[in-house]
């Protein structure tokens, strides 16, 4: 998707199904998250489904769009300039609508014992025991960190040993960072259980939602703003749109100049001012072939 689309039937095919894919994919997440219950006893914590749906999106829409299931990811993406900006608006169009969707699919068939039904709180992101701008540092760290792991998956100059097979090893270290996530911003309290070994199971395994979260661990700016248009409460919406979109620009810059092992001035000036950037091509060496072909040519003008 890094090549710009031709004007044929085939490539407004294919964006059509980049828009389809990813408004399945977020719709069944988005569902799935804002529908399930996980005040009820002995449910497991949002984390766990809403990560099986993650591997279930990706088995079947993986080929298609990745899937990227959130905006930050596209952005990310069109950064480090692995797609274009008419796969942005096809992606970004289909989980906008996914988001709708899946909230609107969560509202009509919730059950009566739903704590959040017929509230306000439904399906809304709320900032709970912290200030706006902690939760915006929890947001923004949070996807800063949710793209990295992405970006190394993606990582073209990663040594044999950790690019073989990460398709299905993704699944698993996503898995376990949005554990990592959701415990980070999600607030647990104790349960009150006669058996000591119990409750400590119960600590461990569940979550209880009575003092809420801190933020929701929302990292998708559409999740946060359907809710917020639907029940028109706007409270801290910005932590929830300016924090994660901000990290989908820093966190790119920080990866490709740092972490990866093609960061190079070379790469970087060819990042932002070269149409044809080729992401597979290392400018370390090639401006070190050029340099040592330029000092080549001088020392046998020099001879003649």
């Amino acid at each position: 998707m890094s090549s710009w689309p031709s004007r044929d039937w085939y490539h407004a095919r294919f964006l059509l199904r980049v828009c389809l894919s990813e408004m399945f994919a977020v719709s069944a997440l988005i569902f799935t998250h804002m529908h399930y219950d996980a005040t009820v006893p002995y449910n497991l914590p949002e984390a766990i489904p809403c990560s099986i749906v993650f591997g279930w999106a990706i088995w079947i829409f993986g080929p298609i769009s990745g899937p990227q299931l959130s905006p930050i990811v596209t952005v990310s993406l069109l950064v480090t300039r692995r797609i274009t900006i008419f796969h942005l608006l096809a992606s970004m169009i289909g989980q906008f609508l996914g988001v709708l969707f899946g909230f609107l699919l969560a509202l009509g068939l919730a059950a009566n014992t739903h704590p959040f039904l017929n509230t306000p709180k439904f399906g809304m992101s709320t900032v709970n025991h912290v200030t706006a701008a902690q939760a915006f540092g929890l947001e923004f760290l949070a996807s800063t960190w949710l793209i990295w792991v992405i970006l190394a998956t993606l990582d073209e100059f990663r040594a044999v040993p950790w690019s073989q097979g990460h398709v299905s090893i993704f699944y698993s270290v996503f898995l376990l960072t949005r554990l990592w996530l959701e415990a980070m911003l999600h607030l647990r309290t104790t349960w009150t259980d006669n058996s000591y070994w119990m409750s400590g199971v119960r600590r461990i395994f569940y979550s209880d939602k009575q003092k809420g979260s801190y933020t929701g661990c929302s990292l998708n700016p559409f999740r946060s703003l359907v809710p917020a248009v639907f029940h028109r409460k706007y409270d801290n919406l910005w932590v929830y749109i300016v924090g994660p979109f901000a990290a989908a620009i820093l966190a790119p810059l920080i990866y490709e100049t740092v972490f990866s092992d093609g960061a190079s001035t070379w790469r970087f000036r060819a990042w932002f001012t070269l149409v044809d950037f080729d992401r597979y091509l290392d400018y370390k060496l090639e401006n070190t072939k050029d340099n040592a072909t330029s000092s080549s040519e001088r020392f046998i003008q020099s001879e003649e």
